[in-house]
């Protein structure tokens, strides 16, 4: 028989891309009591390492056709979420955790038949979300359901979009942790490639690179700043689908070297 999952997390995907964000869903779940019962789903699969330090980790393995299910897709989607909604009572989940709108959207009517089952979505990052998002999350009871975003100013943004209550989490890093982690400035910039030293500054951001995150801004504001300071250079760490399109631009630009 099939244990009791005392909280399932579900998230999107795995890979380097979603590092941070298994690494932020890690911490929560590192609050659950001891001896309680933690299972991680990837709706598309991937690494997730730091998932896998509180509890199984499975993965459904499916495109982003499969759960957008447009045109033929849609049929294989109506497979795809009949047999994940007899995989999520087989659990029978005390609570589930939920990674943002697009999780949420694929989930949440499978669960509404879960009715002893609590669930809270959790928001990284602004966005507009969609008319059907918003009466979908507006429809679900609210005994059942928390929003939860990473900050005070995201918090009040979704609330004005979806007209409930979304609860503002300040999600801290391990000071002491992180502090015995960091690099010197000197071995930093060589593992970046940057030669030591820099006679320029050295600007940086870290994220995941999609849309949402607004790098092209970013590299659109710097090139002017950075073809006016030959020395300067921007750095960029991340990974994500948008990587090809923002190699592209700095290209364009002019300023790929810097």
């Amino acid at each position: 028989m099939q244990t009791q999952v005392d909280v399932l997390n579900i998230m999107w995907g795995g890979g380097s891309a979603f590092a941070s964000v298994h690494k932020v869903h890690r911490d929560i779940l590192r609050l659950v009591g001891t001896g309680m019962v933690v299972n991680s789903l990837l709706l598309q699969g991937g690494e997730a390492e730091p998932l896998a330090e509180v509890g199984e980790v499975f993965s459904l393995g499916l495109s982003s056709t499969r759960i957008k299910g447009r045109g033929l897709a849609a049929l294989r989607r109506w497979f795809d979420r009949r047999s994940l909604a007899r995989w999520l009572a087989a659990r029978r989940p005390r609570a589930v955790l939920l990674d943002g709108i697009g999780v949420a959207a694929y989930i949440l009517p499978l669960l509404a038949a879960l009715s002893e089952v609590r669930i809270i979505v959790l928001f990284h990052g602004h966005k507009r979300l969609k008319p059907e998002h918003i009466r979908l999350l507006q429809r679900f009871p609210a005994e059942r359901l928390e929003l939860v975003a990473v900050s005070e100013t995201l918090a009040g943004d979704l609330e004005r979009q979806i007209g409930r209550k979304v609860v503002g989490a300040r999600i801290a890093l391990e000071p002491v942790a992180l502090g015995a982690a960091l690099k010197s400035r000197e071995e930093a910039r060589r593992i970046l490639g940057l030669s030591v030293p820099v006679e320029g500054r050295v600007i940086g951001a870290v994220g995941r690179l999609v849309k949402e995150k607004g790098f092209g801004l970013l590299i659109e504001a710097a090139s002017g700043w950075l073809k006016a300071h030959p020395a300067d250079r921007l750095v960029i760490v991340g990974e994500g689908s948008e990587r090809q399109a923002l190699l592209a631009l700095v290209h364009k630009l002019g300023i790929a070297h810097q």
